[in-house]
């Protein structure tokens, strides 16, 4: 037990020391700031004057916004130059402050204080600073999206063309239906903003009409792909299936005394399936009745 207290007291004597050199670490830096104060108080006054001299250019930009762009895309920014104003009359009413301050050595905090005040006034301009930075950010950004949703407009004019031939013309009702919704969207897309006064809310919109109509052209050409593929085929089933029947026919043709219902019932509903699929106008329907139709000619034989 003695030695387990004694562990305890040498821990918490450690701990107490450690805290005892950061305090001591934070008082030099402050004695250190103090002593340093008028050289730091030039520092921020001149930070102070520097985004000052900035506040005539920020609101230009800022006019220069509001007549570009709808309010809704500049929200972000739109007090910015009224709230860096106030940074700038804090930064200099602290700057103020601490030259007071360190022109007064009454009192043995005045030293502290004064340092706080500059360090305030400091944090005053670098915020005014970075707000008017925003305004110059936000317009940089604007006529990016401006410039991307103008070739986004572009590109998506000429997916159209081809959309509306689906649409006219159409390889399943279904895919023709969505083809033509998809349509009506990008359609409503392109009518809105067409000026770009809110570019980035045109980019979304434009994004996600062209992805309705990419999801709805995408089933389009994959119809039109299964319809190509299924038109191929349809030449080798009906000359397959002709090929069977008539083989078939000629056997029965030529054997009628031995060959019974069931044979002639099949090759029958073969030669049907044959018609049906030759004036069959879906290819893919007219495969499925060929093959049916070879099928039932196989069995007849």
């Amino acid at each position: 037990q003695r030695r387990e207290w004694s562990s305890r007291i040498i821990h918490l004597c450690e701990s107490a020391q450690s805290a005892l050199e950061t305090q001591e670490q934070a008082f030099a830096g402050l004695r250190t700031l103090e002593t340093n104060a008028p050289e730091n108080l030039a520092t921020a006054r001149r930070a102070v004057d520097a985004a000052t001299t900035r506040a005539k250019d920020a609101a230009a930009r800022l006019v220069g916004l509001r007549r570009d762009y709808l309010d809704s895309a500049i929200v972000s920014v739109s007090d910015n130059l009224d709230r860096a104003t106030t940074e700038l009359t804090l930064a200099t009413a602290d700057a103020n402050k601490a030259e007071a301050l360190l022109g007064t050595q009454a009192e043995s905090t005045t030293g502290i204080a004064a340092v706080e005040a500059i360090h305030s006034a400091e944090e005053h301009a670098y915020r005014a600073g970075k707000l008017f930075d925003a305004i110059q950010t936000i317009r940089d950004e604007l006529d990016k999206a401006r410039d991307a949703a103008t070739a986004l407009r572009e590109a998506t004019s000429a997916s159209l063309t081809e959309a509306r031939a689906v649409r006219d013309a159409p390889t399943d009702a279904a895919v023709g239906s969505a083809v033509g919704l998809a349509i009506e969207t990008v359609e409503a897309a392109l009518a809105a903003d067409r000026t770009l006064q809110d570019p980035l809310a045109t980019l979304e919109v434009l994004r996600s009409a062209n992805a309705e109509l990419d999801i709805s052209m995408a089933s389009a050409r994959n119809q039109q792909q299964r319809l190509s593929g299924a038109r191929t085929a349809l030449v080798g089933a009906l000359v397959g299936a002709r090929s069977q029947i008539a083989s078939t026919r000629n056997y029965i043709d030529t054997r009628r005394g031995g060959v019974g219902s069931e044979a002639r019932t099949r090759l029958a509903e073969a030669e049907r399936l044959l018609t049906v699929a030759e004036s069959e106008s879906d290819p893919v329907a007219a495969l499925d009745t060929a093959r049916s139709s070879a099928t039932y000619s196989r069995d007849a034989d």
